[in-house]
């Protein structure tokens, strides 16, 4: 009876581990595969929500970590220059953008930007939640504390 519960206990558990694994695959025309996850709010304000998710080209190698700012009000701006993250840690993150795009999803704007990851930024957002995200909006800046989904890469890492 003991080995029945363990067993059950041991489905269970890693069936929730993986089901937060829902992340998607695309082959993109120029060759590359991606593996990415969409982004999860983590930061929500009167003028802006703030979402992040992991996104791997698996054809190379690299990570990057898709920011999406959903504007409330206000006028819709590029993201320009870094974002900056603050986790659990000591450690504090600053990644330069490698691709923005201003976008309309489903009726409303939306500003996207693709930071790569170093080695260091991967080490540090696989052992910390986050604290705090900042990212250039056009020329203000714009973020705050995490207040949702604070270990939101932490978990999607495990994932990838």
């Amino acid at each position: 009876m003991k080995n029945h519960i363990l067993i059950l206990f041991i489905l269970i558990t890693s069936g929730s581990v993986f089901s937060q694994c829902n992340y998607k695959i695309t082959n993109r025309p120029d060759g590359n595969v991606m593996q990415y996850f969409n982004p999860q709010p983590v930061v929500k304000q009167e003028k802006a929500e703030i979402g992040i998710g992991i996104y791997k080209n698996i054809t190379s190698g690299d990570y990057f970590l898709n920011v999406s700012v959903l504007f409330k009000k206000g006028t819709p701006q590029e993201l320009i220059g870094f974002a900056t993250i603050q986790t659990s840690s000591s450690d504090g993150i600053s990644l330069p953008i490698e691709v923005s795009q201003l976008v309309e999803m489903n009726g409303r704007d939306v500003s996207i930007g693709l930071y790569k990851l170093s080695n260091r930024d991967l080490n540090i957002l696989r052992k910390y939640t986050l604290k705090s995200i900042f990212v250039n909006v056009g020329s203000n800046l714009t973020g705050a504390n995490t207040t949702m989904n604070k270990d939101i890469i932490l978990n999607q890492l495990k994932c990838l």
